[in-house]
């Protein structure tokens, strides 16, 4: 493998790695492409890039069963026929440890989480299993974005020495390099629009409830959904409406508003030309969408989502160890007295620990007020309009935490995630050479407004789109 700046690690499969899920599609259809070939193409590219000294770490296990699958299958077994899907590693595939990324569990699953299932009867395969943080975030606050015990830290293909977000790292990255079209991922708070928008790929979640969670191991069954991550709107379109079961197609163009947030004037939050590129898209369409503000919200709104987050986790991964024997481990308590020693430094799961003080009356409460709220700040920044659009958050940090200047964050991914409404992520600029992102919410079960509002924003021709990491940093 020769790995050099701006050079793609794997020569020979590049042109592949590159073709969307439409496109393959397409091509099985017309006979100039088999399915097979494509796969094994992927895990080849999967093996070259993960297995060296400077693997990217964005896949944890390969699945080389899907081929068999294949040879007795055609494109009259679903519309995704042969369209190659990684799945992150706490969302179950049957035969798979799916371990949500921790070496606590011994024995593989036996059965499809439901968006599995969904796709699997659409003829999709899955080939790998994605990176992540572990046990999806939810068990420290201090565990480096993109890091578990059994995939170790995953790297961003645009560049090693900056985070590739998390908790979907692996998903994001994999997609953003080219190991395959389409990754599955999860969203509680942030686990989808920070990898997404750090690597540059498009990436979508539901409305709540609207794709069953069952199957995923939980940080909050109430909060927790799947998302999708591709490289186009077109891929994202695809299979978000398998997955729901219904044909994304709005029968007009969305009523789209972009929001502008005072936060963006602060240099201790947003670069300079990050603000000025997006300032720039704002009055280049300002005669085409309307504007908006982001609110505040209120001082202790983050607190009252965090200790819904952590009450539920403490019911939910009860129930969840206690159906999943095979590590040992029964309980949340009983998980919390774990450590992390890995780089160097102690992780412990702190967040764990802290979920044993929270009752579910009071994480009731707090969710009901932190909804309460949310709800109020979507529809006032929504008005009359169909979706909305801002800066999602600013470019990825450093691992190591040096020279990390800017953190903003919109905080729609918080809002949208907190009353369980729908919400797309796709790329929009570099700002020091690193991708940042657009997020696009819609109002509940108004998927089609979302990808709507991304194609009409796409169709403007100022955000970027997918475009190839150059891998900074890596060596030959």
């Amino acid at each position: 493998m020769t790995l050099t700046d701006n050079h793609d690690p794997h020569d020979e499969s590049f042109a592949m790695s590159r073709l969307t899920a439409t496109e393959l599609v397409a091509a099985y259809r017309d006979f100039s492409l088999h399915p097979a070939d494509l796969a094994r193409i992927l895990l080849t590219r999967i093996e070259a890039i993960e297995s060296e000294a400077s693997a990217l770490h964005a896949v944890i296990d390969v699945d080389e069963s899907g081929l068999d699958i294949l040879s007795v299958q055609s494109e009259a077994h679903g519309p995704l026929w042969g369209i190659p899907i990684i799945v992150k590693d706490n969302i179950e595939v049957a035969g798979w440890m799916s371990s949500a990324g921790s070496d606590l569990f011994h024995d593989t699953v036996t059965a499809d989480a439901d968006c599995v299932a969904t796709l699997r009867s659409a003829a999709a395969i899955f080939i790998a299993s994605a990176n992540l943080s572990e046990w999806a975030a939810a068990g420290s606050s201090t565990l480096p974005e993109g890091y578990s015990h059994r995939g170790g830290q995953t790297l961003n293909p645009w560049n090693r020495l900056h985070s590739p977000g998390g908790s979907s790292s692996g998903s994001a990255a994999a997609v953003a390099a080219g190991l395959a079209p389409i990754a599955l991922g999860s969203e509680t708070v942030g686990s989808m629009t920070y990898p997404a928008s750090h690597c540059g790929v498009y990436a979508m979640k539901a409305t709540r409830g609207a794709i069953s969670n069952t199957g995923m191991v939980p940080y909050s069954s109430v909060q927790d959904v799947p998302a999708v991550f591709a490289r186009s709107s077109d891929d994202i379109e695809l299979v978000m409406s398998v997955m729901l079961g219904r044909t994304l197609q709005a029968s007009s163009p969305s009523r789209v508003r972009l929001l502008d947030d005072a936060d963006l004037d602060d240099p201790s939050q947003t670069s300079e030309s990050l603000r000025d590129d997006y300032r720039a898209f704002l009055a280049a369409t300002v005669e085409r969408f309307p504007r908006g503000l982001i609110p505040r919200t209120s001082p202790g709104f983050s607190d009252r989502l965090f200790t819904a987050l952590v009450g539920e986790l403490h019911r939910d991964l009860d129930r969840y160890l206690q159906q999943r024997a095979d590590s040992g481990i029964t309980n949340l308590e009983d998980l919390s007295q774990m450590q992390y020693l890995d780089l160097e430094d102690w992780y412990p799961y702190d967040n764990f620990r802290h979920a044993l003080t929270v009752s579910l009356a009071e994480a009731h409460t707090a969710r009901q007020e932190a909804e309460r709220e949310a709800t109020e700040i979507l529809d006032t920044l929504l008005g009359d309009a169909d979706a909305a659009a801002a800066i999602a958050v600013s470019a990825a940090p450093r691992c190591d935490g040096d020279d990390n200047p800017t953190t903003y964050t919109s905080f729609l991914d918080v809002l949208t995630s907190a009353v369980g409404w729908p919400s797309a992520i796709m790329p929009f600029t570099t700002d020091g050479g690193l991708p940042v992102g657009l997020i696009v919410i819609a109002r509940p079960h108004r998927e089609d407004a979302i990808i709507s509002a991304v194609r009409q924003l796409d169709d403007t021709g100022i955000p970027m789109g997918y475009i190839s990491p150059p891998w900074t940093g890596w060596e030959s």
